[in-house]
């Protein structure tokens, strides 16, 4: 991820779960939560949460499996760790890091499950990150990402409308900040979705199996990976 892309979630940070509930009309609360089912579950099972944010999805893992693992939170952005560690501050089983999802200094099969949330679009090398989360995971682990779409059809053309317009437009409002949310846009239209992504992956040679769910039409997709 450039420095010009930290920079920019920094800026955002504050605002940024407002913004996320505004937007998908709350609905990424729900998609988030359907993470967890694809999560490896035993006792004293480690996740990686990459590119965490404000870390909703290392809370909702660090719940959920509260008896039986712990939860590692990453991001290169100190502002956004921040806000994760003030909403996690009553919840013992998760630690916060500042490191790179595509420079992972975290020795092979470390972890029973990764994911990372609406993060995986914005790293500066795809396969570089596909790669490293497959690597720190076990072979009998996952690694479970969930990113953005782009629907077809009519669908497809009142989503483009939204995101290039009412998005866009909100942002300035909202967090003065047009540029930010006209990168959501645009790196959510050039972004490889559905079977595309999933040749990525196979790409990398790193996962031995792989497998999809699309949500809400095709606005988001949640994707599995089995390491190698």
């Amino acid at each position: 991820m450039s420095n010009q892309i930290i920079e920019m979630f920094s800026r955002i940070a504050g605002k940024y779960d407002l913004m996320n509930d505004l937007l998908s009309f709350t609905l990424h609360r729900l998609w988030k939560k359907k993470i967890l089912k694809y999560c490896k579950t035993k006792p004293e099972a480690k996740f990686l949460d990459c590119a965490t944010g404000t870390g909703d999805i290392a809370i909702l893992l660090a719940k959920k499996f509260r008896e039986l693992g712990s939860v590692l939170a990453i991001d290169l952005s100190e502002e956004m760790l921040a806000i994760a560690k003030e909403k996690a501050k009553r919840i013992t089983n998760i630690d916060f890091e500042v490191a790179d999802v595509e420079k992972l200094e975290y020795k092979d099969d470390s972890f029973d499950c990764a994911t990372i949330s609406y993060g995986i679009r914005n790293v500066a090398h795809l396969d570089k990150a596909l790669k490293e989360m497959a690597r720190v995971v076990k072979s009998d682990g996952k690694v479970v990402i969930l990113e953005f779409g782009m629907p077809k059809g009519l669908w497809g053309l009142l989503f483009k409308f939204y995101s290039s317009n009412i998005i866009t437009f909100v942002g300035k409002i909202v967090v003065k900040d047009f540029f930010a949310y006209k990168y959501l846009h645009d790196t959510v239209a050039a972004f490889p979705c559905g079977n595309d992504f999933l040749k990525r992956m196979h790409y990398t040679n790193s996962y031995k199996s792989t497998n999809m769910k699309r949500l809400c039409g095709g606005i988001s997709y949640i994707y599995v990976g089995v390491p190698k």
